[in-house]
């Protein structure tokens, strides 16, 4: 409570150099209680301590909390008046005593010892700090800020005591004030933002941080981009932006500090890639773009490569989530293939090349279903970088999985696994090993990659590894001899390699119960894998589902996915044809196919009112404000 500043430990030290080895040992004793809170044992080793040394600051601060702690506040008051008439340390004890007086009840008592220490001070530097620790301590923020201003008017120095009056500022909830003494401390010692960043985060205060990056985006506009502190002040204003979701301010700044500056600062890639982590993409896009007209030509392809994989992981979260519609989806996957594809054909020694064209590998097997596409590039992968990049090993797998070479798939991936230090690849790696493992019925292998995998919180196949594992797991409770699995296996192969006729046809037996326990999951795959021609047979699967199974842990997203679907058949978007040979073989069903606008809305609010806060009531939201704009 009264260390004003400097460290216990170092205050421990000193005593402890010039004391006896019984001394030292009763005050490392006491000082063991005071951590343990047991101050009524304390106190009679650190009165003993004070006696015998009644010059040393540290047993008397000692004994004055410890007496504080257990409420002998007249006693603490009597020796610490003693210790000022002795001579002893007496502007450290003239705060403690203001203190005390203040724990008492006594307030003017208090301020008017603290002023008569400041007034025998002569202008003291050391007695305005130590005052206003003692005011601080006492919550009397006003009086701290008067004496820490003080200070600076007696020595015509404002930039004193920065640091102290920006938290005595914050700590009297006075923001506006507050911030500007952090950022003029900034200005004067740019290392000190991390500090300053630290202080705001622990306050997690919206008002606070709305405050901040107002009047930190006023004082940088106008500052000179060459400042030693503008930088760090970036950094700071970025990150209160990105707190707050002020995504397009962020944005705009961004751009603004890149415009500024003579050089490239990359000040928009690295916005992009926050971007990119808050599920921001669009911004994502802006930000990557700004760089692909650059002269610089590094920056400009490097500016091909972000946008390439921002557009594949705008697409692969919103078909996870399904979020879009699937002609939407398949435009940012082209995206993705067509800056990726640019790249390479402007630049084929570009220095993540191998990356690059295993993501057309990727794109090529994934969305466009194109083997001999996906050849192509795998070949222009081992011609530039060797066959044992590990990249050029992760296609290869990639190939042999589609190619239904599981062995080789398995080999393949285990080779690019050691052989990479990326986390990442590594990642993904590891999932299509369990994949193709389970693709090959050898599930009790691929469970063991997947646990490792799941518990990486953090990699974006830590929820397809636990969503894997789920089906394995369930497959085996509901058929332990192993042929749901296999049946199971075979259809996801199946889709995996877009024979979706095939698919549905192994897949029927599962879908027919729609209680049993694979039956939802298998439901929402279908859905997000099956193209747009396949729409009449999902939406009545997801019908089936939604009124066989409410107790479904999937409903909220089988709910979503019906809304969707009526809402995209309302605007034209999916015309609904002839029932496919599929549909007619498995799924003998009248499905309701025609449907009004009033019905996509009244599907949307039946999210909101079952599931308020779940993951899509925020988006349903926003498609009845589309609704609503639109009919207005």
């Amino acid at each position: 409570m009264f260390k004003k500043g400097i460290p216990l430990i170092l205050f421990i030290f000193l005593v402890l150099a010039d004391l006896s080895f019984s001394q030292s040992r009763d005050f490392q004793t006491a000082n063991r209680l005071m951590q343990q809170q047991n101050y009524e044992q304390a106190i009679p080793i650190l009165s003993d301590l004070h006696d015998q040394n009644p010059s040393s600051f540290v047993f008397f601060d000692r004994l004055v909390e410890a007496l504080i702690q257990t409420s002998e506040l007249d006693r603490a008051e009597d020796i610490v008046r003693k210790q000022i008439d002795r001579g002893y340390v007496t502007l450290q004890a003239r705060g403690i005593l203001g203190e005390i007086l203040h724990l008492k009840g006594q307030k003017d008592e208090a301020l008017e010892v603290w002023q008569n220490a400041l007034d025998s001070s002569n202008g003291n530097i050391q007695a305005h700090y130590i005052i206003a620790s003692s005011m601080n301590n006492r919550r009397e923020y006003d009086e701290a800020i008067r004496t820490y201003r003080e200070a600076r008017d007696l020595l015509n120095n404002q930039n004193l005591f920065l640091n102290e009056l920006a938290n005595t500022y914050m700590q009297a909830g006075r923001f506006d004030e507050s911030v500007n003494e952090y950022f003029q401390l900034i200005l004067e010692s740019p290392r000190q933002m991390a500090i300053v960043q630290q202080r705001f985060f622990q306050m997690r205060d919206q008002q606070l941080y709305d405050i901040a990056s107002f009047e930190l985006e006023d004082l940088m506009l106008d500052l000179s981009t060459t400042h030693e502190a503008y930088s760090s002040l970036y950094q700071l204003l970025s990150w209160l932006l990105l707190e707050t979701e002020q995504y397009e301010r962020a944005y705009n700044f961004a751009r603004y500090y890149e415009e500024q500056t003579s050089h490239t600062v990359y000040s928009l890639f690295s916005m992009g890639n926050r971007f990119l982590s808050a599920k921001q993409f669009q911004y994502a896009e802006n930000a990557y773009k700004f760089y692909k007209e650059s002269t610089n030509l590094s920056t400009r392809y490097r500016s091909y490569d972000e946008l390439s994989n921002t557009y594949l992981q705008w697409a692969n979260y919103a078909e996870q989530n399904n979020l879009a519609p699937p002609d939407s989806i398949r435009t940012l996957y082209q995206k993705s293939y067509s800056n990726a594809e640019e790249l390479i054909e402007q630049n084929a020694e570009y220095e993540q090349a191998d990356r690059v064209l295993s993501r057309l590998v990727e794109l090529s097997l994934d969305v466009f279903k194109n083997r001999d596409n996906a050849g192509r590039w795998f070949q222009t992968l081992q011609d530039i970088s060797g066959s044992d990049d590990p990249y050029a090993l992760y296609t290869e797998g990639r190939i042999a999985i589609f190619d239904e070479n599981f062995s080789s798939a398995r080999q393949h991936l285990a080779r690019a696994d050691r052989a990479t230090d990326e986390s990442n690849l590594s990642e993904k790696v590891r999932y299509f090993s369990a994949l193709s493992d389970f693709f090959a019925g050898d599930s009790e292998f691929a469970e063991i990659q997947l646990r490792s995998l799941e518990r990486r919180n953090d990699s974006f196949y830590a929820n397809d590894a636990v969503q894997l594992r789920m089906w394995i797991q369930n497959g085996m409770r509901a058929d332990s001899t192993g042929s749901v699995l296999n049946t199971l296996g075979d259809g996801v192969y199946a889709l995996h390699t877009g024979n979706y006729e095939q698919a549905l046809d192994q897949l029927s037996p599962l879908l027919q119960n729609s209680r049993a326990v694979l039956t939802d999951d298998l439901t929402v795959e279908l859905s997000t894998a099956l193209p747009v021609e396949y729409s009449t047979l999902k939406l009545h699967l997801i019908n089936k589902q939604i009124d066989s199974n409410s107790g479904s842990p999937l409903l909220e997203r089988l709910m979503w996915d019906r809304a969707l679907l009526v809402e995209q058949i309302v605007q034209g978007r999916i015309v609904i044809g002839a029932d496919r040979a599929a549909e007619e073989t498995y799924f003998d069903s009248d499905v309701k196919t025609e449907f009004t606008r009033a019905d996509a809305e009244e599907f949307f609010e039946e999210i909101i009112l079952s599931f308020p806060n779940g993951f899509y009531a925020s988006f349903a939201r926003e498609k009845l404000q589309q609704f609503q704009t639109e009919y207005l």
